[in-house]
């Protein structure tokens, strides 16, 4: 997969020589505005060479200062420049936002995103979802979601990023004023989802100390925070009674069969002889060590460890992001690419267990299709947890893919990066799988139990679950330091994506926060910093957890989605949107591209039909289970606590706070718009800032030709051309001509072969 991004450097790349721009450099007029900063080259020409000694000067020449022969006090202005084209005809780079930085190559911003997509859901929560809708055929509306929905609407945004080269925060500006909320709505959220989620990656940090530590402290009942309802297999481990094997439970050992086994046992404590009054060593060091949590909202304490790990997870998030993307990019070189090589090691000890075809068996090789295919609520359940999941895993509208992409190069391939992203998150996701059934599997084998009997809740399956596996195979330390260091390196890397897309919408907005990045970033974490130690580090922030986690995820990025599509699909058009994306990577030219490619049938087909469908279906599952299963509940063992109403009215407040940005801004520019003169309608048409217009790009072909893309026109890869004074220009270099001045000299070459070379 790297080696087919690497093969982006042998497309071809324009560039245009433009002389003498003085006067250019001086127009007041907006196109020749954006080439004031652009980088001149030091192999600037002379066109008027230097006077020879003992000739006579005019002195007309001589008081005119404009032409006054350059001294050393006053230097001579460049006389060239150059500007690369992308494939398309249009500047690779607008002027001015070099000063944003860019990734320093394809690779690192393809990890960037699959850092930023593939994350802690995909190991935790799909296996636990895939299960309950099937097992293997959940896979089939998973792909075909990912297909039909995700891909299309990552396309969408980070085809957007490139060609406005801005982010969310001024990205829907340009095509309609009144949307530019839907950016801002877009950063609130990864913000608000970042605010909860370097939780987990602290937690993470827990489970390392202690596996180096003390790895007994999570898989024995023998330490202060545990209860009588502890039971233990390890501690007992090859201890027999009448020889039985036993079991820890209620501080001793006891039979797991005979006259007196855990039934008696059950009956003398709890006057019972259900079982699942047990509670596993894991689950007690997650419940009363790491959340400390209580079955209500009263203050018992704050949990100072949870503080600490928290302050420095925001501080390794602040380091990774404060130099800007062309440093991140450098770490997603270790935090996208470190996780798979765990996983894959960790499948390849797990599918070695005793007992592990009995989970693959669950997973995979057993299928139930009638939750697929049928039309009863069961299978309404499966689509609507893989269009759930996929929001998820691919951090669709959430900002931070559109973010990122703002910092290529236009020709950059973005729709193949998609389609990678896409593919490398449904491999995580069906690897991460079979990794955790097969661990399952041997938890069932070797307690005697079903599968479905040890599969717990996506949360507890990582650090419950997980953990009380390794306990029973040899070597624990390892596999536990693999398995907790994957989740942190999965959750930092995340973390960097959400808080780039909230750190870009700021830098764009304000010049001050784009020259002072550093400061930007560091405060922005810092005060996530404080929120976070402020909701999540007492007694009872396990509970506010539980609601970030339920309204910010769900309801309110459903509706962002729904705005996104409706702007660029309904609004814009697909005509005008993939007539730009032809200025950004000129046309197809193949067969294979005219169907498959960035602007082939396919992806139109995927844009106006099932991405609006699927979309709108996300936001009505969404409101439909608010309504329905309103309210959230939490417990320990058997006691259930149902959140009080204040607590759901928060959790409807922390939904809202993002939505609130779109009509907020779309009042704002409505009154900037009509105190400049310009009238309420012009925020509803795309503005003169708008790539599109600056470039004079054509009017795309009629609804019924548009689903035909035409082939590129053969073009010699050599061709040189050179034009003076207005000659008619090769096609696609006219979109410059409003740059070049009457009576000056340009050149335009491609340069394909000498990439190639």
């Amino acid at each position: 997969l790297l080696w087919m991004v690497g093969q982006d450097k042998a497309k071809t790349a324009s560039t245009i020589e433009v002389g003498p721009t003085q006067e250019m450099n001086t127009s007041k007029d907006q196109t020749g505005a954006l080439y004031e900063n652009m980088t001149i080259p030091d192999r600037a020409r002379q066109d008027d060479p230097p006077p020879e000694t003992g000739t006579p000067v005019d002195p007309s020449k001589e008081a005119d200062p404009s032409k006054a022969t350059p001294t050393a006090s006053t230097p001579e202005p460049p006389q060239n420049l150059v500007i690369d084209l992308a494939p398309g005809g249009i500047p690779e780079k607008d002027a001015g936002v070099e000063a944003r930085g860019e990734f320093s190559n394809n690779i690192q911003y393809l990890l960037a995103c699959i850092g930023y997509a593939v994350g802690l859901g995909n190991i935790w929560r799909f296996p636990s979802v895939a299960y309950q809708n099937g097992g293997g055929a959940f896979l089939v509306p998973y792909i075909m979601v990912s297909l039909f929905f995700g891909l299309p609407t990552l396309y969408i945004e980070c085809a957007l990023g490139q060609f406005t080269q801005f982010g969310p925060s001024k990205a829907f500006k340009f095509y309609m004023p009144i949307s530019q909320g839907i950016g801002w709505a877009m950063s609130l959220i990864s913000l608000s989802i970042a605010l909860y989620y370097n939780v987990i990656v602290a937690w993470s940090m827990v489970y390392l100390y202690y596996t180096v530590t003390n790895l007994g402290a999570i898989t024995s009942c023998d330490n202060y925070w545990n209860t009588k309802n502890c039971s233990d297999a390890v501690m007992c481990k090859g201890k027999t009674i009448n020889e039985l094997e036993t079991r820890y439970f209620n501080g001793s050992c006891h039979p797991v069969s005979g006259e007196y086994n855990f039934s008696s046992v059950l009956n003398d404590v709890y006057r019972s002889d259900r079982t699942d009054h047990f509670v596993s060593a894991p689950d007690e060091f997650f419940t009363y060590y790491i959340t400390e949590k209580q079955l209500n909202f009263g203050y018992h304490g704050y949990n100072w460890k949870i503080a600490g790990l928290l302050t420095f997870c925001w501080l390794l998030t602040a380091l990774g992001l404060w130099k800007g993307v062309k440093w991140l990019g450098r770490i997603s070189m270790v935090t996208a690419t470190v996780p798979y090589l765990i996983i894959l090691i960790l499948l390849g000890r797990g599918v070695t267990l005793p007992g592990a075809y009995l989970g693959i068996q669950e997973y995979l090789t057993r299928p139930d299709f009638s939750r697929v295919f049928c039309l009863d609520n069961k299978c309404i359940n499966a689509w609507k947890a893989a269009l759930t999941q996929i929001c998820f895993s691919l951090s669709v509208g959430q900002g931070g893919m559109l973010a990122m992409s703002s910092y290529n190069k236009r020709s950059h391939k973005c729709f193949k990066d998609a389609v990678l992203v896409m593919f490398a998150d449904c491999l995580m996701s069906i690897i991460g799988g079979v990794a955790v059934f097969s661990v399952l599997g041997f938890m069932a084998d070797s307690s005697g139990k079903a599968v479905k009997d040890v599969v717990p809740s996506p949360l507890s399956l990582a650090f419950v679950a997980y953990p009380e596996a390794i306990s029973q195979m040899p070597a624990p330390i390892v596999w536990s330091l693999l398995f907790f260091f994957m989740i942190f390196m999965l959750g930092i890397s995340t973390m960097f994506g959400l808080l780039e897309g909230f750190i870009t919408c700021l830098c764009d907005s304000s010049a001050f926060f784009r020259a002072h990045h550093a400061l930007t970033v560091v405060g922005t974490c810092f005060i996530s910093a404080v929120l976070g130690l402020v909701f999540f580090c007492s007694s009872n922030g396990f509970h506010f957890f539980n609601i970030f986690n339920e309204y910010i995820g769900s309801f309110s990025l459903a509706v962002v989605i729904v705005f996104e599509i409706i702007v660029v699909v309904f609004v814009y058009g697909p005509r005008y949107f993939l007539r730009d994306m032809e200025a950004q990577f000129g046309r197809p030219s193949s067969f294979f591209g005219r169907v498959f490619g960035s602007q082939g049938m396919l992806i139109k087909f995927l844009m106006c039909i099932t991405a609006p469908v699927f979309a709108l279906g996300v936001l009505v599952i969404t409101m439909y289970d608010l309504i329905k299963n309103f309210g959230v509940m939490d417990k320990i063992g058997l006691e259930k606590f149902d959140y009080p109403p204040w607590a759901l009215a928060f959790g409807l407040l922390l939904a809202a706070v993002p939505l609130s940005a779109i009509p907020i801004f779309a009042i704002i520019n409505c009154v900037s718009s009509y105190r400049s003169g310009k009238g309420l309608g012009s925020v509803f048409r795309v503005t003169d800032d708008h790539p599109a217009l600056r470039y004079k790009l054509e009017d795309p072909p009629s609804f019924l030709r548009f689903w035909l893309t035409p082939l590129t026109d053969p073009v010699d890869a050599t061709q040189t051309i050179t034009a003076t004074t207005r000659a008619e220009p090769r096609k696609g270099t006219d979109r410059l001509e409003n740059v070049r001045n009457e009576g000056t000299t340009s050149r335009v070459s491609t340069s394909k072969s000498e990439e190639r070379d």
